[in-house]
């Protein structure tokens, strides 16, 4: 064989092998979908777009939200939906864009030559709202990757502007200029795309190296199927990049992280400190590495480095319990309590130890890649979860179990406690240094509209609404309002707020202020204001990345009353979080103490969120149920401190409330009762209704001077016994009943004892019926 012709062999068997990729644009590190309609559509095609949503979520995981066009304003409103959404989500070279309408689009006014070949948006099949979309396109080109624009609308290629030349900008559309398309149905432009997308997602599922489907390849399969379905007009593709580059390829992203990985792991703030550490670990070194080589797509070696890094600090406390170095905080646990602690460093041994001979033996030539890929994930999510065991365990004794202030130490350290020991310390009085509450400058906040989404206008809203988006110094915050009955002088004339009112508050805002973990479902709080002339004391909250771009929250009642109809796994998600919540409060010693559904908000971010398979009929896919937020922590204090036994009459709070606090209260105020009205919050969700208008409480006004706050409990109990099973199953029921008979179950425990008791039979079992969703 000659040279010449070994060359040309070479160059075909090269061309033959790496056609696919050279053709396709798919290796996408993020795919962020908006879906458009209209909010006021006669054309109902939102049940379509739910469908399409499912998919790219769930078959392809790509983040998707929905904005819905309002009436009012829609071009600008929508402008800046597409500027933020693009700012936010489109900034990475590697990632795809995609902008998907559906919806009437008009015939420009040809009488305007100006507008000829214009495609608009409209409400309605006649007048209604419309907006010009060929303006709004221009945006796109801010995208740093590939973007793709599907449109299920009449007239939908119309004029377009022009591409670019780095990246790949492509139409699909249901037809051409001058051509109507079906409505929402079987034969609709959308349905059958849905269709070709599970079709595909199907074959990949089943054949990982299934061809990729581009879109030019998934306008071929429309196209094709036009025929079979007797549609009269074919779908439209264009591509406006200027450059020849290959088709954009849709295909699913691969799972980013084991499960609850990314909720263990903190990422350590330098990949060089890390090194410095390992580098004297040999053992550590190649277990890092060997778990790097097979890392799950979006774990990074940073973060796989801390895990291994944590799991050898923590073994470095291993030895027989009796040997822990004195003076250390683990000498002053219990005996029972080091043992337990040494007992699951053990166990982190073990799983290291494995995880190490797994690495050794990969070195081995015949070594297979694909189960050496699953042996390394396996062993991640090993080393994960026993060091999450190890730390809460730790974290629980030292929190529970000791009396007292705990000195900071490497056992300290090495479990991550030295926050929540901050924390406590600040609770119960341990360190006197707490930094006061911060009053902001009035002037700098700038009150913007109602949680409801409505606009704030100061001038017709002296009575301000409880919670209200606002800005501060650039940024979108949160703001609580409190009303306060002014102090009087000797002459009756008002003058400041109370004294203790004051005292009391201006701790709160101190504590609230103090940086807390995710599980506490506190937002960040930055300060306050004073409205002397309107005698209000304004919280302002920091809001999350999650919530920034959030339009409106409701609170839990609101929901309750408004929004009929939410599955199961939304629901289990917002009950889960919630006792999330009030164990990391009691965990520290603090007690919330008007634990309500009114004081439980949740944030509309419009985005779909997924928490579960039962979510596709959900009345509010795009409330974030899994993330509600606890407020109302004017009356929240530390278990330990006296609290008054005030009279309390009001039948909309009583209702929540333990028989021992109803009306003049025999008892201080203890975790207990604020597990008690945990319960009736998990009642309401549970049944999806106020605990005001269950059967068991619709005559509590008119019986109340002369109901017994036990009998009243009971008869509560008495209708979950009865009615809730056949909804939500027995295991819910337990949980609610185990809340509302926690005083019985822990009478006589110690804190710790209690604390597990309540992490038993109610947060594991919440826990375990949410990962069967």
């Amino acid at each position: 064989m000659t040279d010449r012709k070994l060359e040309e062999e070479v160059i075909q068997d090269f061309r033959a092998n790496t056609e696919e990729y050279w053709r396709t644009r798919g290796d996408y590190d993020e795919v962020h979908a908006l879906l458009l309609h209209w909010e006021d559509d006669d054309l109902n095609v939102a049940p379509e777009v739910s469908k399409l949503r499912d998919i790219l979520d769930e078959n392809f995981r790509y983040s998707t939200k929905v904005f819905r066009i309002p009436s009012d304003h829609p071009r600008a409103k929508l402008q800046v939906e597409l500027s933020t959404f693009l700012d936010k989500n489109s900034l990475l070279p590697r990632s795809l864009t995609i902008i998907y309408y559906a919806g009437h689009a008009g015939e420009p006014d040809k009488r305007k030559p100006f507008n000829e070949g214009r495609s608009y948006w409209r409400a309605k099949r006649s007048d209604g709202p419309s907006l010009d979309w060929f303006e709004l396109q221009l945006l796109l080109k801010t995208a740093a990757g590939d973007v793709l624009i599907i449109l299920d609308c009449c007239y939908a290629a119309q004029k377009t502007r022009d591409g670019r030349d780095d990246t790949k900008m492509e139409v699909l559309a249901a037809s051409g200029y001058g051509s109507r398309t079906p409505g929402p149905g079987k034969i609709s432009f959308t349905s059958v795309l849905i269709r070709r997308l599970r079709e595909h997602a199907s074959s990949i599922a089943q054949n990982p190296n299934h061809p990729h489907l581009t879109v030019r390849g998934l306008h071929k399969r429309m196209f094709d199927e036009r025929v079979t379905l007797g549609l009269t007009e074919s779908p439209y593709y264009c591509d406006l990049s200027n450059e020849d580059h290959p088709s954009i390829a849709l295909k699913p992203l691969e799972k980013s992280l084991p499960s609850g990985f990314e909720r263990r792991t903190a990422k350590p703030s330098s990949t060089v400190l890390l090194r410095v550490s390992l580098i004297d670990d040999p053992t550590g070194l190649q277990l890092a590495n060997w778990l790097k080589s097979y890392a799950p797509r979006g774990v990074h070696a940073v973060d796989i480095e801390g895990i291994v890094l944590k799991a050898r600090r923590l073994q470095g406390l291993s030895g027989e319990y009796k040997d822990f170095f004195p003076g250390s905080t683990l000498s002053k646990l219990s005996e029972a309590a080091q043992r337990e602690i040494a007992e699951k460093l053990m166990e982190l041994d073990q799983t290291v130890s494995n995880s190490v001979s797994a690495a050794a033996s990969s070195a081995q030539p015949q070594s297979n890649s694909h189960i050496e890929q699953r042996s390394a994930q396996q062993a991640l999510e090993a080393i994960s979860a026993v060091v999450d065991n190890v730390c809460e365990t730790y974290q629980d004794r030292l929190l529970l179990d000791v009396n007292g202030n705990v000195e900071v130490d490497a056992a300290v350290k090495a479990v991550d406690a030295e926050d929540l020991l901050s924390l406590q310390g600040y609770i119960q009085g341990y360190h006197k240094d707490m930094p006061p509450a911060s009053e902001l400058d009035s002037d700098e906040l700038r009150p913007t509209m109602k949680h409801d989404g409505s606009i704030f206008e100061h001038c017709k809203d002296m009575d301000s609404p409880h919670f209200i988006f606002g800005e501060f110094r650039g940024r979108r915050v949160f703001i609580e309002v409190f009303h306060y009955e002014p102090a009087e002088d000797a002459e009756g004339a008002a003058q400041d707020v109370p004294v203790n009112t004051w005292k009391q508050f201006s701790r709160m805002v101190a504590l609230l202020s103090q940086q807390k973990r995710v599980a506490f479902h506190i937002l960040q709080c930055l300060g306050y204001v004073h409205i002397r002339d309107r005698h209000e004391l304004q919280l302002v909250f920091e809001l999350g990345e999650k919530q920034s771009g959030a339009q409106e929250c409701k609170t839990l009642v609101e929901l309750l009353n408004t929004i009929k109809r939410v599955p199961l796994g939304q629901r289990l998600a917002l009950a889960h979080s919630i006792t999330t919540a009030v164990l990391n409060l009691h965990r520290v010693g603090w007690v919330h103490k008007e634990l309500r559904s009114d004081n439980i908000v949740i944030f509309r971010s419009g985005n779909k969120v997924d928490t579960g398979r039962y979510t596709a009929n959900s009345e509010a896919p795009d409330y974030d149920f899994a993330t509600p937020y606890l407020f109302g922590f004017e009356y929240s204090r530390p278990e330990d401190e006296e609290t008054a036994k005030t009279p309390d009459f009001n039948t909309d709070t009583l209702i929540y409330k333990h028989p021992a606090r109803w009306g003049a209260p025999t008892a201080y105020f203890t975790k207990i009762h604020d597990v008690y009205s945990l319960g009736i919050i998990l009642l309401e969700v549970a049944f999806w209704k106020q605990a005001a208008l269950l059967p068991f409480a619709k005559n509590l006004k008119s019986r109340r001077p002369n109901l017994n706050p036990v009998t009243f409990r009971n008869e509560a109990i008495k209708e979950v016994n009865k009615n809730l099973p056949h909804q939500v199953g027995t295991v819910f029921t337990e949980v609610v009943i185990s809340c509302l008979r926690f005083g019985e179950h822990t009478s006589g425990m110690n804190p710790l004892d209690s604390h597990n008791w309540f992490k038993t039979h109610i947060l594991e079992k919440i826990a375990q019926m949410v990962g069967r969703m």
